[in-house]
Protein backbone atom coordinates (compact mmCIF):
# COMPACT_ATOMS: atom_id res chain seq x y z
CA UNK A 1 0.00 0.00 0.00
CA UNK A 2 1.32 3.46 -0.92
CA UNK A 3 0.51 5.98 1.81
CA UNK A 4 0.89 9.70 1.07
CA UNK A 5 1.73 12.40 3.62
CA UNK A 6 1.61 16.15 2.82
CA UNK A 7 4.83 17.75 4.14
CA UNK A 8 6.56 21.13 4.28
CA UNK A 9 9.87 19.59 3.20
CA UNK A 10 11.22 16.11 2.64
CA UNK A 11 12.95 14.91 5.79
CA UNK A 12 12.18 11.26 5.15
CA UNK A 13 10.23 9.54 7.88
CA UNK A 14 10.95 12.51 10.17
CA UNK A 15 9.03 14.93 7.90
CA UNK A 16 6.42 17.07 9.64
CA UNK A 17 2.91 16.74 8.23
CA UNK A 18 1.63 19.93 6.57
CA UNK A 19 -1.81 21.16 7.67
CA UNK A 20 -3.44 21.63 4.25
CA UNK A 21 -2.98 18.87 1.69
CA UNK A 22 -3.61 20.94 -1.43
CA UNK A 23 -1.09 23.64 -0.43
CA UNK A 24 1.66 21.35 0.87
CA UNK A 25 4.97 22.04 -0.88
CA UNK A 26 5.80 18.34 -1.08
CA UNK A 27 4.45 14.87 -0.43
CA UNK A 28 6.21 11.86 1.02
CA UNK A 29 4.86 8.51 -0.16
CA UNK A 30 5.74 5.39 1.81
CA UNK A 31 5.18 1.94 0.33
CA UNK A 32 4.19 -0.23 3.29
CA UNK A 33 5.10 -3.43 1.41
CA UNK A 34 8.61 -2.53 0.19
CA UNK A 35 9.39 0.21 2.78
CA UNK A 36 10.47 2.46 -0.10
CA UNK A 37 9.90 6.19 0.24
CA UNK A 38 9.31 8.65 -2.60
CA UNK A 39 9.28 12.46 -2.39
CA UNK A 40 7.00 14.34 -4.78
CA UNK A 41 6.88 18.10 -5.36
CA UNK A 42 3.31 19.43 -5.32
CA UNK A 43 2.58 20.22 -8.98
CA UNK A 44 -0.68 22.01 -8.02
CA UNK A 45 0.49 24.01 -5.00
CA UNK A 46 -0.53 27.35 -6.49
CA UNK A 47 -4.23 27.12 -7.26
CA UNK A 48 -7.18 29.45 -7.01
CA UNK A 49 -8.61 29.45 -3.49
CA UNK A 50 -11.63 27.18 -3.39
CA UNK A 51 -10.53 25.24 -6.44
CA UNK A 52 -7.98 22.80 -5.07
CA UNK A 53 -7.98 19.27 -6.36
CA UNK A 54 -5.98 17.35 -3.75
CA UNK A 55 -4.97 14.53 -6.05
CA UNK A 56 -3.80 16.84 -8.87
CA UNK A 57 -0.78 17.84 -6.78
CA UNK A 58 0.57 14.30 -7.01
CA UNK A 59 1.30 14.78 -10.72
CA UNK A 60 -0.18 11.44 -11.75
CA UNK A 61 1.58 9.42 -9.06
CA UNK A 62 -0.86 6.81 -7.74
CA UNK A 63 -1.34 6.34 -4.01
CA UNK A 64 -3.67 4.14 -1.99
CA UNK A 65 -4.16 6.42 1.01
CA UNK A 66 -3.60 10.03 2.05
CA UNK A 67 -2.76 10.56 5.71
CA UNK A 68 -2.59 13.61 7.99
CA UNK A 69 -4.12 12.72 11.35
CA UNK A 70 -2.81 9.17 11.73
CA UNK A 71 -1.05 9.53 15.07
CA UNK A 72 -4.01 11.34 16.61
CA UNK A 73 -6.30 8.48 15.52
CA UNK A 74 -8.62 11.05 13.92
CA UNK A 75 -8.55 9.98 10.29
CA UNK A 76 -11.77 10.76 8.44
CA UNK A 77 -12.42 8.65 5.35
CA UNK A 78 -11.58 10.62 2.21
CA UNK A 79 -13.79 9.93 -0.78
CA UNK A 80 -12.87 11.06 -4.34
CA UNK A 81 -15.68 13.66 -4.37
CA UNK A 82 -14.31 15.48 -1.32
CA UNK A 83 -12.50 18.21 -3.19
CA UNK A 84 -12.89 21.83 -2.22
CA UNK A 85 -15.97 23.46 -3.73
CA UNK A 86 -15.33 26.89 -2.27
CA UNK A 87 -15.50 28.78 0.96
CA UNK A 88 -18.74 30.70 0.64
CA UNK A 89 -19.76 30.46 4.29
CA UNK A 90 -21.12 26.94 4.19
CA UNK A 91 -17.60 25.49 3.78
CA UNK A 92 -18.66 22.08 2.54
CA UNK A 93 -15.19 20.86 1.65
CA UNK A 94 -13.23 18.20 3.50
CA UNK A 95 -9.89 19.87 4.09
Amino acid sequence: MKVCFPVMENEGLESRVFGHFGSAPQFVVVDTVTNEMTAINNSDQVHEHGACNPVAGLGGYEVDAIVALFRADELPEYMPGHTCGGHDGSHGCSH
